[in-house]
């Protein structure tokens, strides 16, 4: 069922897979399914006098331990969330609950299925939160902020030859400028220069200057400015 919900699964029965008895199949009629396989006696709510309602929201927001980011919630009950992400290309989820997931780029569409002791909905390992484009918990849409703050990471690959990827985040809309600049402070590259939404930003340099030529092999810097906020470090490029 879950595998529907991240439409992976193109069809299933809905009279079965509708346990709220609203319309939706969902992460949370999932969660019912759940309970139920765990405990037989457990009633769908579309066998009571007043089916599909859920429950009332919990909170849900995210924790960090040093690289690994935790969706957690207060919920104590069956729940299901339905989550789009915007996630750097590479990185996973991962729950103690029943997921499934699919990818499309830095888009990744995750449905949850829980019983409510769980430690956390999600966890995602990486520098940077998850971006949460849109949220669903219990089929009511919620709103999950993403802790984000001004942050340039270390280009990856590091050495590299001929492209390398340069991330960034900031925590709110500004005018940006990412430039590369040869060690004598000579301007190579200006890689971004527009305001852009708050958020995780990635962009690559090929190695090239701004005229379309190869540069040499060397240390260059490359320098973020946010706002009032400014970041630098250095890359090396081997040929």
């Amino acid at each position: 069922m879950l595998l529907y919900v991240v439409r992976t699964l193109g069809e299933i029965n809905q009279l079965t897979a509708d346990v709220t008895g609203n319309g939706v199949v969902s992460s949370y009629d999932a969660s019912h399914i759940l309970a139920r396989s765990i405990y037989p006696d457990y009633v769908f709510p579309v066998e009571t006098n007043s089916p599909g309602k859920p429950a009332v929201l919990p909170v849900v927001a995210w924790a960090q331990d040093d690289d690994l980011w935790e969706l957690r919630s207060d919920a104590t009950s069956p729940y299901g969330i339905t989550l789009e992400l915007r996630m750097v290309v590479g990185t996973e989820v991962h729950s103690s609950a029943l997921l499934a997931s699919s990818r499309d780029g830095e888009i990744v569409r995750v449905a949850v299925a829980g019983m409510g002791n769980e430690t956390a909905i999600l966890r995602v390992r990486g520098e940077y939160p998850p971006i949460v484009v849109s949220a669903t918990f219990n089929e009511m849409p919620i709103s999950i902020a993403t802790p984000i703050s001004f942050s340039l990471a270390q280009n990856a690959p590091n050495p590299f030859n001929p492209v390398t990827s340069l991330r960034f985040s900031i925590p709110e809309a500004c005018e940006v400028l990412l430039a590369v600049y040869d060690v004598s402070g000579r301007l190579v590259r200006t890689l971004i220069s527009s305001e852009l939404a708050a958020g995780l930003h990635e962009v690559m340099w090929d190695a090239r200057d701004d005229a379309g030529r190869a540069v040499a092999s060397g240390v260059y810097v490359y320098r973020l400015t946010a706002g009032t906020d400014v970041a630098v470090r250095r890359m090396t490029l081997v040929r």
